[in-house]
């Protein structure tokens, strides 16, 4: 949460770049290292403990500039030397302790804080709690091999450090691997215990060690105490400052803590204690781990309570005035962005991001192998550890200028008042593009704090959950959402953790590695080692614990959105994907799925000829297939086809729809290149889809949304797909599965007699064409029909239908096409198949939309006792 203490803060770096002619083993350009430290920045993201500082983002600026977002306060240790406060010695006790549950925290995450100085630990109300801050630069920027400066203060650095960064980068450049392997922290916990007894040094001191110093004074000192083989660099460090005979040493507190001090500053690292025989020695209470968020029952392990049940009264009365209280950082991060925070105008003004003159980066002399000679050391490059507070003046204003029914959107009815003034403001932001809703600060707002509170209830609200993802997810939550919209409860991680992930054959781990290094590398975080790792560990669990499946190709941009949103959570991921498979692409990783391909793509076809006709008799013309551009589509579910963003908006209305969704978003967008595919010709068509122009996501969704409605169910059945189960059984009345032979040779989609019952109504007794949402078209002979038929069909005889050149002849079907063009028309036959599908095919040539077929014929309806007797009328 947010307090009157806590801020956020930036800062910022630059990473070092690669040589041009730098390739890696497998001759490509080695990754950015800007890139490779927003990779590793994530795991940071996840260490939350009350002596640590959150790291909230990181962005990227130009010429390989960083800044990182983190949680920040005014106070520091070096604000108490600065002002000179005397300690006691239960103060210091205090905090040491609380310094050390932080590192300990720290080395159980496999961490450790190579940066420990009286700068980077922070004071937080009223001075009685501490927290670390920077502690993540050394593991982010892989323990300094990605930056050309070093990491730590040098002041503080403990004696092998300085040996240790000539060796280890000495030994990374020659291998020339650190940007391809992951690389084994070289750093060690009792490096800290050095730093951390030059800061008890100086606390009971009152004042900095070295003072003005230049920095090769402390080196030379470290360097000599290794030389000199002392067993502790105390009395060294002690003269070297003119301090051996000062009077500080005498008071009660140095009295106390000097012999802790002197085992700290052991020149031998064996020497040194571990934090835990520290954290004993000055008595403090055993460290306890923090308690993990677990995803046992539910889902929803990030998400915070609105509100802190165990506040008082007084805190409740401040709940008015202080609008960050009941926000998470996070939250308050993602706010600032909206209310218009820009991090890099921030450091600008700040002087974090210094100006050079363009004329001052010009080499004096450049030789023919492009060596330079001359050149002045760009300042921007060197390191600067001053954090800069973020401003929420701005936020604050925006927050007290919000009505209530923003700031408390209400889950359960109460108030009419309020819920009216909350449909309004609802209606208002309805009309407006996605783009501009998921910028707009007080929208944003609204919709976080209502998914928070619904997340936060799930199952109990899981309808309401549903009501409002069709209107729009917020980013911030659309991990957690799609997760309760795939219907996840299980213990993700334990599963997770079950699976044996080395069980699986070298040549698909070949291939997977083959894939990763091509999948949305335009992304920073997917192109990072890090993300390729994850990313790895999600494909080869799916692949592992789904034994009757195969890896295709196109699996890892399947993979690509669950494991960007989920980033931190590997378990998620997988958990993700194992439900998104199964429901919308099933059995389409079989080691062969021909037949399920083949399905698919037919009934693809059929949808195509079922809204647009005249664009299906051209492609067929032009013998321009679907298997030819639309098996990437449906593999991947479009994630090979569009970027992320668009991915992202998709996939949002995708998971509230049937697995007949993606069917649809394909003629969508085969709507939105209709007018260009009317005019191609075969080889200007594999052009078009080899790049594919820029789509309109927010109106394919709207497209789609309206095909799938106006689709009958029955007409998009398969027999493979993974709801097919859950279709309700009525004896003949419902879809069963048909030759694909069939499948492939028909143009148009089958409707079941339920469909047929349910659109028509045709159990009311008034059912009529004037009520109908079909045209029904019975191309039996007359003889037949006058026998028995369905309410309010028309009879069209098969053969007075048609010219030899399949040209519509009879004026009364003409007629009732013209008057019904927004029907879907069913072709009802009998027991002569073929006619019927050669009368929906003639209706199809004729660019009539929205043909399908009776499925199983008239004969379906003889039990139902629903046909009727028509009348000599009903044949005109």
């Amino acid at each position: 949460m947010i307090d009157d203490n806590k801020y956020l803060g930036v800062s910022t770096f630059v990473a070092s770049c690669h040589g041009n002619d730098q390739c890696g083993t497998n001759g490509l350009p080695l990754t950015p290292n800007s890139t490779v430290i927003i990779g590793r920045y994530q795991y940071l993201k996840t260490m939350e403990h009350p002596n640590l500082c959150r790291y909230v983002d990181i962005r990227k600026g130009t010429h390989e500039r960083l800044l990182v977002v983190s949680e920040y306060y005014e106070r520091s240790f070096e604000s108490l030397i600065n002002e000179k406060i005397l300690l006691n010695v239960e103060q210091i006790q205090q905090w040491i302790h609380q310094i050390l549950y932080g590192l300990i925290y720290l080395q159980e995450k496999q961490l450790y804080a190579r940066n420990l100085s009286l700068k980077n630990i922070r004071l937080t109300q009223s001075d009685q709690i501490v927290k670390l801050q920077n502690y993540g630069l050394w593991h982010m920027t892989q323990y300094g091999t990605c930056v050309s400066f070093p990491i730590g203060d040098p002041f503080y650095l403990a004696p092998e450090c300085f040996a240790l960064d000539l060796t280890f980068k000495a030994l990374i450049a020659a291998s020339n691997s650190s940007y391809e392997n992951e690389i084994i922290d070289p750093a060690n916990a009792k490096s800290c215990i050095w730093s951390l007894g030059i800061i008890l040094l100086e606390l009971c001191l009152g004042q900095r060690l070295y003072g003005a110093q230049p920095i090769a004074v402390p080196m030379s000192t470290s360097v000599r105490c290794l030389k000199l083989n002392v067993r502790s660099a105390l009395d060294i460090l002690l003269r070297q400052n003119g301090l051996d005979q000062d009077e500080r040493l005498k008071r009660n507190t140095m009295q106390f803590f000097l012999p802790i001090i002197r085992k700290c500053l052991s020149v031998q690292v064996q020497d040194r204690p571990t934090f835990v025989e520290l954290l004993n020695e000055l008595n403090g209470k055993p460290y306890i781990s923090p308690i993990q968020r677990s995803l046992q029952l539910t889902l929803f392990n990030g998400v915070t309570p609105v509100l802190d049940h165990n506040l008082d009264l007084a805190d409740f009365k401040q709940l008015d005035t202080s609008p960050f209280r009941c926000r998470t950082i996070d939250q308050i991060y993602y706010l600032w962005k909206l209310a218009g925070g820009d991090l890099t105008t921030v450091s600008k003004n700040a002087g974090l991001i210094k100006i050079s003159p363009s004329i001052s980066k010009i080499s004096k002399f450049v030789t023919d192998h492009g060596d330079v000679y001359g050149l002045q050391r760009d300042i921007n490059t060197l390191f600067d550890d001053t954090s800069y507070k973020l401003s929420l003046k701005e936020l604050e204003n925006r927050f007290n200028e919000m009505p209530i029914e923003i700031l408390h959107p209400l889950l359960e009815g109460g108030d009419n008042e309020f819920e009216q003034r909350q449909e309004e403001f609802d209606k208002m932001y309805e009309r407006q593009p996605l783009a501009v809703r998921e910028n707009d600060f007080e929208y944003q707002f609204h919709r976080l704090t209502l998914f928070e509170r619904l997340l936060a209830s799930y199952p109990y609200h899981k309808q309401r959950l549903h009501t409002e993802a069709r209107k729009d997810i917020p980013p911030i939550y659309r991990a957690f959402t799609w997760a309760a919209l795939l219907e996840i409860s299980s213990n993700v991680n334990d599963v997770y953790n079950r699976i044996n992930r080395d069980d699986i054959s070298p040549a698909v781990i070949r291939q997977i590695e083959v894939d990763i290094p091509r999948c949305h590398q335009y992304d920073e975080l997917l192109s990072s080692p890090e993300g390729h790792r994850r990313m790895k560990n999600v494909l080869k669990a799916w692949i592992a614990s789904h034994t009757n499946l195969v890896y295709w190709q196109g699996l890892d941009s399947l993979c690509a959105p669950f494991v960007y949103l989920n980033f931190n959570n590997e378990a998620l991921a997988y958990a993700s994907l194992s439900a998104f498979i199964p429901k919308y692409i099933n059995n389409f990783f079989l080691k062969d799925n021909s037949l399920i391909i083949n399905e698919y793509l037919a009934v693809f076809s059929h949808l195509i000829a079922f809204h647009h006709p005249d664009l299906s008799n051209r492609l067929e013309t032009i013998g321009f297939i679907p298997d030819l551009y639309a098996i990437p589509w449906f593999l991947t579910v479009f994630a090979h086809v569009f970027p992320l963003i668009k991915i992202f908006h998709l996939w949002d209305m995708l998971l509230l729809g049937g697995s007949s969704f993606p069917l649809c978003i394909g003629v969508a967008i085969l709507t939105q290149l209709k007018p260009l595919l009317l005019k191609a010709d075969f080889n200007e068509c594999i052009l078009l889809f080899s790049e594919l122009p820029e789509i309109d996501i927010e109106r394919c969704v709207r497209d789609s949304i309206d095909i799938f409605a106006s689709t009958p169910r029955s007409c998009t059945y398969r027999e493979h797909a993974s709801d097919v189960p859950n279709y309700p059984i009525n004896n003949e009345l419902d879809m069963d599965p048909f030759p694909l032979a069939d499948l492939k040779f028909e143009r148009c989609p089958h409707i079941s007699a339920n469909d047929v019952i349910e659109l028509n109504d045709l159990k009311a007794p008034t059912a009529s064409l004037k009520t109908s949402k079909l045209l029904l078209i019975d191309i039996r002979s007359p003889d037949e029909y006058i026998k028995s038929a369905l309410p309010s069909s028309v009879n069209i005889s098969y053969e007075k239908g048609f010219d030899n050149q399949n040209r519509i002849i009879d004026t009364r079907l003409q007629s009732l096409l013209d008057q019904h063009r927004s029907l879907v028309k069913v072709v009802i036959g009998n027991k002569n198949h073929k006619q019927t599908v050669d009368f929906t095919n003639n209706l199809i040539m004729n660019n009539s939309s929205r043909v399908c077929l009776l499925h199983k014929g008239i004969d379906v309806f003889k039990t139902t006792g629903l046909l009727y007797v028509p009348s000599q009328s009903d044949l005109s």
